[in-house]
């Protein structure tokens, strides 16, 4: 909701709760929060280290989904910074596990096109943002299918 600093004020709530609920996935979930903060805020670096951090422990639990999303959400830093490179790359990784993983088709050929685009040093921080918010919706609706060319997302 575009409310970072506010976030940021009860993020150490949320951290205590996490910590006596003493689960991987519980800390790794607010350490990616913690990260959706820092971007929002500007901290880039923090962002960065949240991310690649969530990013880890998604990938080894084999939560594609999760993986999938912290991943763009990591490339939309390395795009801000204009390091195009490291987003390929990023991507090259990602089109990798995805192959492996059963993922919803409509997910799947949205997160292509930014691979498609990440290889080609195309991306953008629009499409990047717009495929992040689609999986956030497809995540609950698998009907759901992604425009590349209109944004629009349509039933």
């Amino acid at each position: 909701m575009d409310r970072f600093a506010e976030a940021e004020l009860k993020l150490r709530e949320v951290w205590e709760l996490a910590e006596r609920l003493g689960g991987e996935l519980d800390l790794t979930r607010v350490a990616w929060l913690e990260g959706k903060i820092a971007a929002g805020l500007g901290h880039l670096s923090a962002a960065q280290a949240a991310f690649e951090q969530a990013r880890d422990v998604f990938h080894r639990r084999e939560l594609t989904w999760d993986y999938a999303v912290v991943s763009l959400e990591l490339a939309l830093i390395l795009l801000a910074q204009g390091r195009a490179g490291e987003t390929r790359r990023l991507a090259e990784e990602m089109l990798l596990i995805f192959q492996a993983q059963k993922i919803e088709r409509e997910a799947l050929a949205a997160l292509q096109i930014f691979c498609d685009a990440a290889r080609s040093e195309t991306a953008t921080i629009e499409l990047t943002r717009r495929i992040v918010k689609f999986l956030y919706q497809a995540r609950h609706n698998p009907e759901l299918r992604f425009e590349p060319e209109t944004g629009a997302e349509a039933r």
